[in-house]
């Protein structure tokens, strides 16, 4: 190959590998659940903009908006807050999210719709207990000494 092809390649390859290190360890744990945070900023924009009629028609607009909010706002919180290890702000982002996907299992028990969007919802809260637990001695990621 040409070198005008692959000295943009070689620069784009060496900006993600420098970007790859300035997330601090374990790096693959925070790459997921940054990609964790992503779909629950999707999903609580989605409950937020679409508020689908299955859940306005039992709780009201009110509460739907502020359970998509809550989640929504966790997941914002999540993605700013795992990458560089700001473990405080990590978990109010866990905190919130416990409060969007608690009121989503209510309201998925209710109304009896889908076990599996019960159990999914019940998977993702169990992985923020895990991740809460590996973050609740510090305030911000450790420093090597």
């Amino acid at each position: 190959m040409s070198s005008w092809v692959l000295k943009p390649v070689r620069a784009v390859f060496r900006a993600f590998v420098f970007l790859f290190f300035k997330i601090k360890e374990p790096r693959t744990i925070r790459l997921v659940q940054f990609v964790i945070y992503a779909c629950m900023v999707g999903a609580g924009h989605f409950v937020v903009t679409v508020q689908p009629d299955v859940y306005t028609e039992v709780v009201g607009t009110a509460l739907v908006v502020g359970f998509g909010g809550s989640i929504l706002l966790g997941g914002l919180l999540g993605l700013i807050a795992v990458l560089p290890g700001i473990w405080w702000l990590e978990r109010i982002a866990i905190l919130a999210l416990w409060t969007g996907l608690g009121v989503f299992v209510v309201v998925q028990a209710a109304l009896g719709i889908s076990i599996v969007g019960l159990l999914i919802a019940v998977a993702l809260a169990a992985s923020f207990v895990q991740r809460w637990s590996d973050i609740t001695e510090f305030d911000l990621a450790p420093r090597a000494s």
